[in-house]
């Protein structure tokens, strides 16, 4: 129906429901599909898909089927394949992966009003988090999401990411802590993301490679408003940021950026927290996902758990790990929870998400692994959930919570769970439900139905 491209940039389309980017609409799309050629095309509806990722995402949950040929509708199409698309491709801006949370709040303000637009249900399909944030749900793009999932006739989905096996999460109940990371070479930058309590007051220490050690001063790193500091450590500069709570959050991040002059010194650095008035005591650092990181680059001591990537942490999204359906095994990178601080269950949901075939963006199929395409099976799921609630009239309320606790209803115990390298195997049937890797189990459409 719709497709917004925030990257392609076309002043004439502008308005309230689009401030940037470009929109094309069904004419527009249905006249590129119909085009003689790529050319002809892209002169049409000049939005590419340049990493494919969209593309097989969308082809999961409501892709056709017609690919290659018509004999292979059935063994290719999409979950939910007669369904409606509106597309957002998401803009990033200043070399970051990861688009800002105004572009993303946008993006689904624009899905929702649509949806409104040409009165039809929706289910809003995430495949996309970043490591960046307290794993708590306190965020303020997951407290929107929040609110949106609990709209009329509406679901978000969003899959919890690929670290739950990346060595890329350190954890304590206590001080003094100390917190070992070895960065490899070649690395240029690293941001390193940590979260206290806001009323544990620590001194923060940081020693480099070569012993060099430089010490925050805890008048800095304890205080309510935001701060900055920088320094410079074994031929590597350190910038610190952070701040007290917000009026959404009650924690405290405190930021750390190491940056080279060419690359970061490689070898040992350790984070060194030592107390000075502590009421709770827990402590939590992430890296960037594995993906934005040198493969060396990674915590000597790391916990596989609260591995989850924002959003899949906000409490009313159905948050979806993966599995893989040959084997009945968890996958061991599929982000793990419960959530930080409030141990909220999360993931609530896993679907297939190892060698799944789907649309390739250079044409026919292709097979791509992870829980960018877990997600999109629950989204197709909660779509076709939706129509035989509210379009073909038995549960005109099958949306919200209801729809989610209706997965987790039929959600399926069947599964080894797989641990990451950090911790050991578990083979065993007797898995305890709701946990932290499969949440309530396995998704099951047939059972959801009420």
């Amino acid at each position: 129906a719709y497709l917004w491209d925030q990257t392609v940039s076309d002043d004439s389309s502008h308005s309230d429901i689009i401030p940037f980017g470009t929109l094309y609409d069904r004419d527009t799309i249905t006249k590129a599909i119909n085009a003689k050629n790529s050319l002809e095309m892209q002169r049409i509806c000049p939005s590419i898909d340049i990493s494919g990722h969209g593309t097989h995402v969308a082809g999961i949950a409501a892709g056709n089927g017609n690919g290659n040929d018509n004999e292979q509708n059935t063994k290719y199409r999409g979950v939910a394949y007669e369904s409606t698309l509106i597309i957002v491709k998401l803009k990033t801006s200043g070399g970051a992966s990861f688009p800002t949370t105004t572009q993303i709040m946008l993006a689904v303000d624009f899905c929702i009003r649509k949806s409104i637009d040409m009165n039809m249900p929706i289910v809003i399909n995430l495949s996309f988090g970043t490591s960046n944030g307290s794993h708590s749900g306190t965020s303020l793009l997951e407290a929107y999401l929040d609110y949106i999932a609990g709209n009329y006739r509406c679901a978000v989905s969003v899959g919890s990411g690929n670290d739950g096996a990346g060595f890329g999460h350190a954890n304590g109940s206590s001080y003094p802590a100390d917190a070992e990371l070895a960065i490899g070479y070649p690395e240029p930058s690293l941001s390193i993301d940590l979260w206290k309590k806001y009323w544990d007051e620590i001194q923060l220490r940081i020693s480099a490679p070569n012993n060099d050690m430089l010490e925050i001063p805890d008048t800095i790193t304890n205080q309510a408003k935001g701060f900055t500091y920088r320094y410079r450590l074994d031929g590597t500069d350190i910038y610190i940021t952070g701040g007290g709570p917000s009026p959404y959050s009650p924690f405290q991040e405190i930021f750390i950026e190491l940056m080279g002059s060419e690359y970061i010194s490689p070898g040992i650095w350790k984070i060194s927290l030592e107390p000075i008035s502590v009421k709770d005591g827990s402590w939590d650092i992430w890296l960037p996902s594995g993906a934005l990181r040198n493969a060396q680059t990674s915590f000597i001591h790391a916990s596989p758990d609260i591995t989850l990537t924002i959003p899949s942490t906000a409490q009313n999204v159905i948050s979806v790990g993966a599995y893989d359906s040959r084997t009945n095994r968890t996958a061991a990178f599929s982000g793990r929870g419960y959530t930080w601080a409030f141990d909220s269950i999360k993931p609530d949901i896993i679907a297939p998400g190892v060698d799944i075939i789907s649309c390739s963006n250079t044409g026919g199929y292709t097979s791509k692994t992870g829980t960018s395409m877990a997600a999109p099976f629950v989204t197709g799921a909660a779509a076709l959930l939706m129509e035989w609630g509210i379009v073909r009239g038995n549960d005109l309320y099958m949306y919200g919570d209801k729809l989610k606790a209706s997965l987790i209803k039929g959600a399926g115990e069947n599964v080894f769970t797989t641990a990451s390298r950090a911790v050991s195997e578990n083979t065993s049937k007797n898995t305890k439900y709701p946990n932290p890797v499969t949440g309530w189990g396995t998704l099951c459409l047939l059972d959801s139905i009420p």
